[in-house]
């Protein structure tokens, strides 16, 4: 589960030259933002695509029995070799879109900002402890068995196992949404008390 509370330290990281895209004004009702289906996946293998120069084809694993293939213009900025392995997130319930003669069956998902007039993109990429298929939902409150609660404004997290310092130990995670409890199993960040990898 998640909000992105990462240990990522951004403290010498210079953020003064970039520009980002502004917010969207318009708004998207629940119902049609819930009909996304987004999911971890573990790519599998990566490859150029043949006469293209911006193509990588992905071959993931989305935690079915069935391979994924997935098509993205990311080239410019990742060589196919250093994704493999790597735990993405994507949106699977997309028509297949045919793009050189390939179906893509879906979108891998990317921040994309502007630096100094040129376009920076970073594949969104996650914790490898999360299991292909871990589906990202959406809620506002958590409670923990151990009767500390997290409240989370509206937003994203993934339900998985995140790790306890140097151990592991399993506690009972009860969500509310919509005022009805769904209970899972999960680990719970002790060092922050927060739930990790969250969008």
């Amino acid at each position: 589960m998640s909000i992105l509370t990462t240990n990522f330290a951004d403290n010498n990281i210079d953020f003064s030259k970039v520009e980002i895209e502004p917010l969207l004004k318009e708004y998207v009702d629940f119902d049609t933002f819930a009909k996304s289906d987004y999911r971890a996946v573990k790519v599998l293998n990566c490859e150029a695509v043949k006469g293209s120069k911006k193509l990588l084809k992905f071959t993931l694993n989305d935690g079915s029995d069935k391979e994924r293939t997935i098509l993205s213009g990311i080239h410019e900025y990742y060589e196919p070799e250093e994704l493999i392995g790597k735990t993405c997130i994507a949106i699977v319930n997309l028509p297949p879109r045919k793009m050189m003669g390939i179906d893509s069956e879906g979108m891998l998902i990317s921040a994309v900002h502007h630096e100094e007039g040129k376009e920076r993109l970073h594949l969104l990429m996650v914790d490898p402890h999360i299991p292909a298929g871990a589906k990202l939902y959406y809620a506002t409150k958590i409670t923990i068995e151990t009767n500390r609660s997290i409240i989370l404004s509206n937003g994203l997290f993934i339900l998985v196992p995140v790790m306890w310092g140097r151990q592991c130990s399993y506690w009972k995670i009860v969500l509310m949404e919509n005022d009805q409890a769904l209970q899972i199993t999960g680990l719970i960040n002790a060092t922050s008390c927060f739930i990790n990898y969250s969008l």
